[in-house]
């Protein structure tokens, strides 16, 4: 995060206050407060939802950015049903970590 461009880049700053003054009638398109925003992704777009490698008791889920939100109520069941059960009939497979670790 230390590292990230926080520069505002003009040109998205006109294509904004472009379509602020389309869609917001009124207004007249001056920006006051910018601030940038972390997308966290996966390198296939998908998240993660697994049990941690190397400590069995934890679980996670990551790189929900974007999409993620979506589906946190059915990725919430999955995750206690994995704490608890140690299972989920859930089919998250394809958001193992073993797409990446073997």
């Amino acid at each position: 995060p230390a590292l990230v461009d926080r520069t505002l880049d003009p040109a998205e700053l006109a294509d904004a206050a472009g379509f602020a003054r389309r869609h917001l009638p009124g207004i007249d398109g001056t920006m006051t407060h910018h601030t940038v925003c972390m997308y966290t992704n996966t390198p296939d777009g998908h998240f993660v939802v697994d049990r941690h490698p190397t400590t069995p008791l934890v679980h996670v889920a990551a790189g929900l950015s974007g999409h993620g939100f979506k589906f946190t109520s059915v990725l919430g069941a999955a995750l206690a049903d994995l704490v608890l059960d140690d299972r989920t009939d859930t089919p998250i497979e394809f958001l193992g970590l073993g797409r990446w670790i073997a």
